[in-house]
Formats: structure tokens, C-alpha cells, sequence
């Protein structure tokens, strides 16, 4: 009976050496899909992506039911559509956190009651020269750092 393990009622069909999946790994981003099958930049994923996600739920469901829609804007247009239909917002926030990252951790701490937390002193380190023109620049940098403005 041992090795039998993969006809077990209701466990269906278990990896082995030899059941793998044909494609292994993650599923690729929507931003590497566009890519390499439009050859688009970065900056130009991010402006369709703006643009899809301030449209109304008519224009979303427009776009994605036209022919010459590329794959990754009909899929975009079709996850907002869904989730706002559903009253969640999943693959918004997964496109905001795309374009402009994720959000700063609290700097605060909940065993601090929410106090700020003690930062370690920070260290000013300043150049010895004679040179004018850097002397120049570290009074500056220093004026800056103490807030005058002169």
C-alpha cells in the first residue's frame, strides 16, 4: 500500500519527482506581461494604469469590450469592474501600491502607548579643509540643518 498515497479519497493528485506543473513559479506581474509583448516603459504602464483607474465603470467595461484592447488593459479593466461590482477594492490597491509603493510603516509603537519611539542620536560629521568653496557648502549644509535662512 505504500506509494498509494496519491489515490487517497479526496486528496486528489499529490506532487511527486514526477507530477509537476507545466508552469512552474509565480504567475507573471501585469507589468512584465505588457513588457515584453508591447515593449512598453515603466512610465507608460503607470500613465495607462492612472488613466484606467480614474475611469467610470461604463468607460472600464467600454475599453475592455473593444477587439483591439491589448490582454493586460483588458485585464486591468475587467478586475476594477469586477471589485467595484463586488464592493471591494483588491486590485486597486494593488495598482496603487504598483505605481507609487507601499505605505511607511507607523512610527509608532502599540507598547509605547502610542508615544513616539526613541530615535538614536544622529552624528554630524564635518570636513576640515581650507578649501573656500567647501567651507562655503558645510556652512551652508549647517545653516540648513539649524534652520537659518541667511
Amino acid at each position: 500500500m505504500a506509494g498509494e498515497y496519491e489515490h487517497i479519497k479526496g486528496k486528489g493528485n499529490r506532487f511527486s519527482s514526477t507530477n509537476q506543473p507545466a508552469n512552474r513559479g509565480r504567475k507573471p506581474k501585469l507589468y512584465t506581461i505588457a513588457k515584453k509583448t508591447y515593449g512598453i516603459s515603466f512610465e507608460e504602464f503607470k500613465e495607462v494604469v492612472n488613466y484606467l483607474v480614474q475611469c467610470p465603470r461604463k468607460e472600464l467595461n467600454e475599453i475592455a469590450d473593444k477587439e483591439d484592447t491589448p490582454i493586460w488593459m483588458l485585464n486591468v479593466c475587467r478586475a476594477l469592474y469586477k471589485d467595484t461590482g463586488k464592493g471591494v477594492i483588491n486590485t486597486l490597491r494593488e495598482l496603487i501600491t504598483l505605481m507609487w509603493g507601499k505605505e511607511m510603516a507607523s512610527k509608532f509603537d502599540i507598547t509605547t502607548n502610542g508615544k513616539e519611539l526613541i530615535t538614536a542620536p544622529s552624528m554630524n560629521i564635518q570636513v576640515v579643509t581650507n578649501d573656500p568653496k567647501l567651507l562655503e557648502l558645510q556652512e551652508k549644509s549647517v545653516n540648513l540643518k539649524e534652520g537659518n535662512d541667511d
